[in-house]
């Protein structure tokens, strides 16, 4: 949903930042992704974790004394120098847009 929200949006935050999409599983499905809703922005598959570990986006569960984790919904903000600008957390998706657009 969230992704679609800015693909619906991408001629108001296209000219504003380079944007790319993380999230976990294979490139495959990714690729599915991407062509079944029309992305207009990459997806990186984050299948070791080390991107969503690195920005601090992985959240941990324990359910019924199963634990798990899951990246949590957000938007990092990172200038042209590679450092941290804003980070948009606990995304709401129908203001989401309106949100990542304020800060960039």
């Amino acid at each position: 949903m969230q992704m679609k929200c800015i693909r619906d949006r991408w001629a108001d935050i296209r000219d504003k930042a380079f944007l790319l999409g993380v999230s976990g599983g294979t490139p495959e499905s990714h690729l599915k992704f991407i062509n079944k809703q029309s992305l207009p922005f990459p997806l990186i598959h984050d299948v070791s974790d080390q991107i969503s570990d690195t920005y601090g986006v992985r959240k941990q569960y324990s359910i019924l004394g199963f634990k798990f984790s899951l990246i949590k919904r957000s938007s990092i903000i990172i200038d042209e120098q590679g450092s941290i600008e804003h980070v948009l957390e606990k995304v709401k998706i129908k203001t989401h847009v309106e949100d990542l657009l304020e800060v960039l």
